[in-house]
């Protein structure tokens, strides 16, 4: 510490020298603002941070203490007060070093004000001077349109765009940024963006060899993000329709990518494909809590699959406790987590696919069971499976044929996904019984579906369903046939006796 500080950093006039930088800091999945305030004073050397907890402060002040001094900098015998607003209690604070090592250079004058107005400053600083990214780049690039440009490290700059290289840039060091900042000229400032090549997964819907009904279910599921339950003994055939649900999904933009790589790091998850497939396997371990459980079942399985599969085997077996603590989640599309004793709500809304028995034999062959017997497990399946899942769809003996193919399919359900976004901002599936008619309903289709509503009572699952229905006709308006169909797909009788 003492060989840190010296007085042969530079002449300092008597009056005090304030000097802000703008950074971010992460709670959850969100990004909060941050303001950093630096002044230095004729007192005994020392750094003081104010805003945070007491192992914040200290955390923070040896990193940035370790890096000035590995990249050559000397501060002057000066005691330098750093104000952090508003201020940060449980926050993760590894992506303020950068901020809080400029704010110190700053007001010792080895940086122009000028320099720093409209920049945004996010980085972690390791022992030796080396930028560290944040690992959060989902916020970041929505942070980024507020600012002029933004000072990361190399490995985050490739969220930047061309107009932002002029002020500002991705850097590998401290030493780099800071000679920058003094009008030292560097050429290459941003990372190229990193192009995944994944393996193609159009093989997984080859290999449903023409089922009419799977095909349309999953049409539905991947088009409006519906729930879905299929009946059958099969639990093989089940994961096969699952994995071609995830071969049918739209491609994900930027930000959408971001997102599930700071999921993945946090769930410790390994993505092998664009979307992830992640069979459900509850766990209990005491970092992660969710309302209504008493310790963590299925939530890192969830976080995990967020924007990919989620496919559960054997419905019935895990019990309606675990599942009616997560029918919020899958309402709303996010979990509320404890990590560390600390509780903040991520992003989590997989595709989800669970597979039952359509009777308590379980044969996939013909059914020995007794029709009081049935009608006890079906009553029993409904009572788990109520408000969870918009499509229930009983796979019989006779499977009509099909031939639409990969492409095609990929190409109906990207259609109505961009209907639907233009329409409103969340799948069909997470909408509010409010927000049915955002979309025209004809006089025909209204009519059914109050009466279905005094009858059913499941009236807004298929009217969501309906809405996807139309959806994939590229139709203006709801109309009777669509509400039918969605009747079609959700029931727990068998497949041979279904009715419409």
């Amino acid at each position: 510490m003492r060989a840190l500080f010296s007085a042969q950093f530079l002449l300092i006039g008597p009056s005090m020298k304030h000097f802000k930088v703008k950074t971010v800091a992460f709670t959850g999945a969100h990004s909060l603002p941050i303001e950093l305030e630096c002044v230095h004073s004729r007192r005994l050397p020392y750094i003081q941070i104010i805003g945070g907890g007491a192992s914040f402060v200290s955390e923070v002040r040896e990193r940035v203490l370790a890096a000035l001094e590995s990249s050559g900098f000397r501060l002057p015998a000066r005691k330098f007060s750093i104000r952090i607003a508003p201020s940060l209690h449980g926050v993760s604070t590894e992506s303020l070093d950068l901020a809080v090592a400029l704010a110190i250079l700053g007001s010792c004058g080895k940086i122009s004000p000028e320099r720093m107005q409209g920049i945004l400053v996010v980085a972690g600083l390791g022992l030796d001077g080396k930028l560290l990214p944040t690992g959060r780049k989902a916020d970041l690039r929505q942070q980024l349109p507020n600012f002029r440009s933004a000072f990361l490290a190399w490995e985050d700059s490739d969220l930047l765009e061309t107009s932002h290289l002029e002020a500002g840039g991705g850097f590998q060091s401290l030493a780099e940024l800071v000679s920058f900042l003094q009008g030292g000229s560097l050429f290459l400032r941003q990372r190229p963006p990193e192009k995944r090549h994944w393996p193609s997964l159009a093989p997984a819907w080859d290999s449903l060899v023409g089922d009419a009904l799977a095909k349309r279910a999953l049409l539905l599921a991947a088009a409006g993000a519906h729930p879905s339950l299929f009946l059958t003994a099969n639990s093989r055939h089940a994961k096969n329709l699952a994995l071609a649900l995830r071969s049918i999904l739209p491609p994900l933009t930027a930000q959408e990518e971001d997102e599930m790589e700071f999921l993945q790091q946090i769930s410790g998850g390994l993505r092998e494909h664009s979307r992830p497939f992640v069979p459900f396997a509850p766990c209990a371990s005491p970092l992660w809590t969710a309302p209504g459980l008493p310790k963590a079942k299925g939530v890192q399985d969830w976080l995990q699959a967020h924007r990919g599969v989620l496919f559960v085997e054997d419905f019935p077996q895990w019990g309606a406790g675990i599942w009616q603590g997560l029918r919020e989640p899958l309402l709303l599309g996010q979990v509320r987590v404890g990590l560390a004793g600390h509780y903040s709500f991520l992003p989590a809304s997989p595709y989800l696919v669970a597979q039952a028995v359509a009777c308590p034999c379980g044969t996939r062959t013909a059914c020995s069971c007794l029709k009081l017997e049935k009608t006890r497990y079906l009553a029993r399946l409904a009572k788990y499976t109520a408000g969870l899942f918009d499509l229930i769809v009983p796979l019989g003996k006779e499977i009509e044929k099909s031939d639409l193919g990969w492409e095609e399919a990929c190409s109906q359900v990207a259609a109505a996904t961009q209907l639907m976004h233009s329409r409103q901002k969340k799948p069909n599936a997470r909408l509010e019984e409010s927000e049915l008619f955002g979309k025209t309903w004809d006089a025909g289709a209204l009519l059914l579906w109050r009466a279905l509503q005094r009858k059913e009572k499941i009236p807004l699952a298929l009217a969501k369903v309906a809405l996807t229905v139309s959806d994939l006709r590229q139709s203006s308006k709801v109309e009777e046939p669509d509400l039918l169909e969605a009747r079609y797909f959700h029931q727990l009788e068998g497949g041979a006796e279904r009715r419409v």
